[in-house]
Parts: C-alpha cells; sequence; structure tokens
C-alpha cells in the first residue's frame, strides 16, 4: 500500500561489465565484479528485496558463475539459445523461453556448451508475506484486494 516507482533506464545506462573468459554481463540491477576485480553497481536503484537482474550472453563454449546471497531466491530464463545451469557435473540444459528455477546456494553457475545463448539471472530476498490475487492487483489480503478495486473503480488509483 506504498506510493508506485518507477526508473526509466535506457538501455546504454546499463554497465556491461567483462567478467573475464570472454564474457560479459549486463548488471540491470545487483552487483557485479569484473575480471579486473571491481565492483559495479547495477543500473536500477534496488529496494527491499535486493533484486539482482543480470544479462547473461555466454559466448559458445563459456561459463559464467554469479555468486547470489545464500537467502535469495532465483531463478535463469533463457531468451536465446540453450543454456546450461548448475554444477558442471551436473548442468541442467535449458532451451530459449524455459525458466530454470534455482535451489539455494551461494551462486548460479550458467554456460553456453552448444553455441551463443542469452539468459536472464533474477535473485532476490523473499519478502515471506501472503500473496491475494484478483486481475492485475496483487495483494496481501482479501481486504486490501478489494480497497484496491474500490479505489480503481473510483479514480483514486
Amino acid at each position: 500500500m506504498c506510493l508506485p516507482r518507477y526508473q526509466d533506464i535506457p538501455p546504454e545506462d546499463i554497465p556491461v561489465v567483462d567478467v573475464g573468459g570472454g564474457v560479459t554481463v549486463k548488471a540491470i540491477a545487483g552487483r557485479v565484479v569484473g575480471a579486473d576485480g571491481r565492483a559495479v553497481e547495477g543500473a536500477v536503484d534496488t529496494g527491499a528485496t535486493e533484486p539482482t537482474l543480470l544479462g547473461h550472453p555466454p559466448p559458445a563454449g563459456g561459463t559464467y558463475a554469479q555468486p547470489l546471497p545464500p537467502a535469495h531466491n532465483a531463478f535463469v530464463y533463457v531468451h536465446e539459445g540453450r543454456v546450461g545451469v548448475g554444477p558442471a557435473d551436473a548442468e541442467t540444459p535449458l532451451d530459449r523461453g524455459r525458466i530454470g528455477v534455482l535451489g539455494p546456494g551461494r551462486a548460479a553457475r550458467l554456460a553456453a556448451p552448444d553455441g551463443p545463448a542469452k539468459a536472464l539471472l533474477v535473485a532476490g530476498r523473499p519478502l515471506g508475506e501472503p500473496i491475494v490475487r484478483h486481475g492485475p492487483f496483487v495483494m496481501n489480503t482479501r481486504d486490501e484486494i478489494r480497497q484496491a478495486v474500490e479505489d480503481y473503480m473510483a479514480g483514486r488509483f
């Protein structure tokens, strides 16, 4: 029930970080450490969930491991090619259009064994709050949903 917030981030304002091995990472939100050891903050001003949103275009045969806070939930979405996710000895292949939900751990490892690929790595601190949804509205309780619909109908939304 807080005021909405919007950030307009043009693509040219998103840092691209060389992490070594021919791999570059787009730091949309969160922190990436470059091959030179310098930490680069993403372009998005993060909030309570401390999100990580990184674009990974691994080159053919390239791999990348991104450290993540162990308490964060994370997933990988593949939008081009095929990406292997997980440890080298137990890698799970994900094709274009697929999402891989990651289990607990301190890093997400992505690889492009079959050729160039592109994926988004998304992670954030879970809020642990109840979720109630109705159409486009997502709140914590049914009463909050009713209030949101009333506000919308009265032009106060």
